[in-house]
């Protein structure tokens, strides 16, 4: 199962970057954000030994810990109380991840097998999600597995949900490492990424 706490980590840091990108909205002081990378961190630790299957549950945890944040910084005479905003926008990113995630498992129509090490087949079957980490910008999906293929118009931004449907045998070398490309579907489209740039727990 995909680590919804490592990707709510992933998504407050979209929110406080978009917080201290957004002129019409007073930056959080980063010690909001530190303490829900602490306690995303203690529950992806906890949910690596308990191995939760309920993903409700782990919703509401999500949703209980940005709650008490927000309350703790109104609390916290020594610390601004953070922009409501903040905390909505929070809670948006993790409604959008309940929709992805749903959507995902509408969509699949088999369990996720896992890659196959099979030599006499090119393609490696996946079809699980994964999230994409492109170190703050947003990735092309190639029409073929090939750096010179050509880009859909649909870009994929950092800390994206997508589905992984198969990884080719086709790779790269890419900052001293072989990097696989990987056929994705992201928002309706399908496209080819490389695998160093997916998260997957």
């Amino acid at each position: 199962m995909i680590n919804l706490f490592k990707i709510a980590k992933a998504i407050a840091t979209k929110v406080q970057e978009n917080n201290k990108r957004d002129p019409n909205v007073k930056t959080a002081d980063g010690s909001v954000f530190d303490k829900m990378f602490e306690r995303f961190d203690k529950s992806k630790q906890e949910a690596e030994v308990a191995q939760p299957k309920d993903l409700g549950e782990v919703y509401k945890q999500l949703e209980k810990q940005v709650s008490e944040v927000k309350v703790e910084n109104e609390a916290d005479p020594k610390v601004e109380t953070a922009d409501t905003s903040v905390f909505d926008n929070m809670m948006k990113e993790i409604e959008e991840l309940k929709k992805k995630v749903a959507e995902q498992e509408n969509a699949s129509t088999s369990p996720a097998p896992g890659a196959s090490n099979s030599p006499s087949t090119s393609h490696a079957a996946a079809d699980m999600m994964a999230m994409t980490n492109s170190n703050g910008g947003s990735l092309a999906l190639r029409m073929e597995p090939d750096m010179g293929s050509a880009i859909n118009s649909v870009r994929v931004p950092e800390f994206s949900l997508l589905r992984v449907i198969e990884y080719t045998d086709k790779s790269i070398n890419l900052d001293g490492k072989t990097s696989r490309f990987v056929l994705v579907e992201y928002e309706g489209q399908q496209g080819y990424l490389l695998e160093s740039y997916l998260n997957f727990n």
